[in-house]
């Protein structure tokens, strides 16, 4: 006799990458400090903005679900003895920058929202209070989406600062679960590192 498996939904496909590292001006010109020579290369400036974009598909569809983009680790330059940053002071997200097209997160809060655990279904997207994890609800049944995500740099970031990739965690009502701490999409760059 045959059995079926659990209706459980699976992650076809989980990719995410840098779109852009940095905001216009480019400068067009490599290796000079305090300038980004263009979207596309691992340099940010103070108050840049990093784009990523996240691309899931599950089967079957799924409601309830949820997505996590948590802050990479930032590692100021050797030998730094300016005062000490919070990571909210180099690298943070705002609520005013997530995603709220069809795709978009749902149910979004003004004010900070907790950092779910993952299998929880919480019910309002946004930012948590430090500034370093977004918190995206879809609670439609779906089987794919595709979203940017917008980091902001600090002002007061030194020069020789890297920080590392987002990481990004997916769940649903149905249980499934995908954690991508390092990146998949061919455009994925190691690290931003601060000029």
């Amino acid at each position: 006799m045959l059995g079926t498996a659990p209706a459980f939904a699976g992650v076809i496909q989980f990719n995410y990458g840098m779109l852009a590292s940095g905001s216009a001006p480019f400068s067009g010109v490599p290796f000079v400090a305090g300038q980004d020579p263009g979207e596309g290369d691992q340099y940010v400036r103070t108050f840049d903005t990093v784009d990523y974009r996240v691309g899931y598909s599950l089967a079957p569809a799924a409601a309830n679900r949820v997505l996590t983009v948590s802050m990479g680790t930032a590692t100021l330059p050797g030998g730094y003895a300016g005062p000490a940053l919070t990571p909210a002071q180099i690298a943070f997200f705002r609520v005013t920058d997530l995603p709220v097209d069809a795709n978009g997160c749902k149910n979004i809060s003004a004010t900070p929202v907790p950092a779910p655990t993952p299998g929880t279904t919480p019910t309002q997207s946004g930012i948590t209070a430090d500034g370093q994890t977004i918190v995206c609800v879809q609670p439609d049944s779906g089987s794919a989406s595709t979203l940017s995500f917008r980091a902001t740099v600090g002002g007061a970031v030194p020069g020789g600062t890297t920080i590392a990739p987002p990481t990004i965690t997916l769940w649903s009502a149905r249980e499934c679960a995908a954690v991508q701490p390092h990146g998949a999409d061919r455009r994925q760059r190691p690290a931003a590192a601060v000029r």
